[in-house]
Order: C-alpha cells, then sequence, then structure tokens
C-alpha cells in the first residue's frame, strides 16, 4: 500500500434532516449561521455542488452555533451536513454575492 490508507469503518447513522441543523440566512451574501438543535460534538461538512467538501469545521459541545465568511465561496447551492456519529441532519444554502 505505497503511502496510502483506506477508511473501511461503517457505521449506522440516522437523518433527520428537519430538526438537526439549520442554515440561515438564505441565501447567503458575506456569511451563514449554521446552528444544531442539541449542545454534542458534531463535525459540520459543506458540499458543492459537485459534491466536493469546501470546509469541515468542528462544533463544540459548549455551542450549537457556528457563522461561516461565505465571501470566499463561489455562488452555487451547497449541502451541509452535520454528523455526530449518532444522528446527522442535512440542509441546503444557496450563495449568491
Amino acid at each position: 500500500m505505497n503511502g496510502t490508507s483506506i477508511c473501511s469503518e461503517s457505521k449506522d447513522v440516522t437523518f433527520n434532516p428537519d430538526e438537526l441543523v439549520n442554515v440561515s440566512p438564505n441565501p447567503a451574501n458575506n456569511f451563514a449561521q449554521v446552528r444544531v438543535n442539541s449542545i454534542a460534538q458534531y463535525v459540520i461538512q459543506w458540499y458543492d455542488f459537485a459534491g466536493k467538501i469546501v470546509t469541515c469545521p468542528v462544533v463544540s459541545n459548549s455551542s450549537n452555533l457556528l457563522v461561516f465568511d461565505t465571501q470566499s465561496l463561489d455562488e452555487g447551492v451547497y449541502t451541509v451536513i452535520a454528523n455526530n456519529g449518532v444522528h446527522a441532519g442535512i440542509d441546503r444554502i444557496i450563495v449568491k454575492h
């Protein structure tokens, strides 16, 4: 295996798109807020239209709100996924400058 590794772990994750994550404002111009409904630790992943991850911050268990600077993102539709390893939520946002 010439210096590469493969992640083969699988885990059941329950998606609950209506209750777990909310991204606003929509459309976003200069910033977007990602709010999760609990204070557990989540990984927040942003995907562009092509499915490429554009940022992946971790929310600590002391905060359920994270603010992103969207000025550096291209205009378009982004999918935001919040995942804590057990539950995951999904929301979409339009970035328009």
